[in-house]
Order: C-alpha cells, then structure tokens, then sequence
C-alpha cells in the first residue's frame, strides 16, 4: 500500500463478479499499472491487477508453475499445443473490470467487456493514438515518454470500444 511490492504471479486467487453477475476466480499477476496509476490518481492506495485465463485447466496449471520450475518447463515446451487448446475451447470473449474503493469503502466496479476479440481493449489507446499522431492531432506538447491518461480522451476511447463490439459495463 503506497510502495512497490514483488509478488509472484497465479499464487493469490480472488473471486470477482463479472457483468451478468457470473462469479470468476482470476489470479494476481504483474501490470505497468502499479508504477503509471499513482502518479495519474495520487489518492490510490493499492494497484493490484488479477487475471482469470478463461481457458479450461490453464488458471490450475499457471498456478502449478508459478511454484514449479519443471512444471514452467514443461509449459514451455508444450505451449504451441496449448495456444491450439485454448483456442478450440477457451472463451472467445472476455474483459476487464476496474474496481476502486472510495475512501468511505465505498466499492465501484466498472467493465469493458467484449463477446469476442476483448484483447482490443488493450490496443485501442495505442491504435488511437497512432491514427492522432498520422493526422497530426496528437498534442504539441506530447513528447518523449507520454503518460496512458494522455494517449486518447475517455470518450473517444469508449466510442471506439463500442464500435468493436465492446460495451463499457457499471457492475
């Protein structure tokens, strides 16, 4: 809280609730988030960012690796197979939910969430940013290393998002 802290991935599952009210169980893994956000929202006092594989069997076998140096191994050697697994029967669809806690305790939880090709979410800054840059529309004063909260305005983004198909949620 307040200071950066290593943690290894896949060892500390939480449960979530996911829109349509469906219950996750996704695992703590590593984000740019716990060094960007801070800075951005100085009232934050924890970043924690949580992953649910959303494939059969892989959040058990990530979290056999994270403490299992052969079985990480194994993984490896095996991954060409796998991506083929997870893309015959993981879920086409996916997303990602922000949950902020207001200093009353007050919990909100918001959704980006996609039936299919969810991993837009993660691109659309950067797409739009680029097509900003191409059309000479990015700011002047945007040099060098440029911080996430100034790659698109929040509208334009959710307006993108939703014209692929992804729906901004309020959980």
């Amino acid at each position: 809280d307040r200071g950066l802290v290593e943690r290894r991935g896949w060892r500390e599952p939480r449960t979530f609730t996911w829109p349509g009210g469906k219950r996750i169980r996704a695992y703590l893994c590593e984000s740019a988030d716990a060094l960007l956000l801070p800075p951005l929202c100085p009232s934050l006092k924890r970043v924690d960012f949580y992953v649910d594989a959303r494939a059969p069997g892989l959040n058990l076998a990530l979290a056999v690796a994270a403490r299992s140096e052969g079985v990480r191994r194994v993984i490896g050697a095996l991954l060409p197979m796998g991506l083929v697994l997870c893309r015959l029967f993981g879920s086409a669809g996916g997303g990602i939910v922000y949950e902020v806690e207001g200093a009353d305790g007050a919990v909100v939880s918001v959704a980006f969430v996609a039936p299919r090709d969810s991993y837009f979410v993660a691109l659309a800054p950067a797409v739009l940013a680029a097509r900003a840059m191409a059309q000479g529309r990015f700011s002047a004063t945007a040099t060098g290393l440029v911080p996430p909260d100034r790659h698109v305005e929040a509208p334009e983004l959710v307006a993108y998002l939703g014209r692929l198909g992804v729906d901004l949620v309020t959980i």
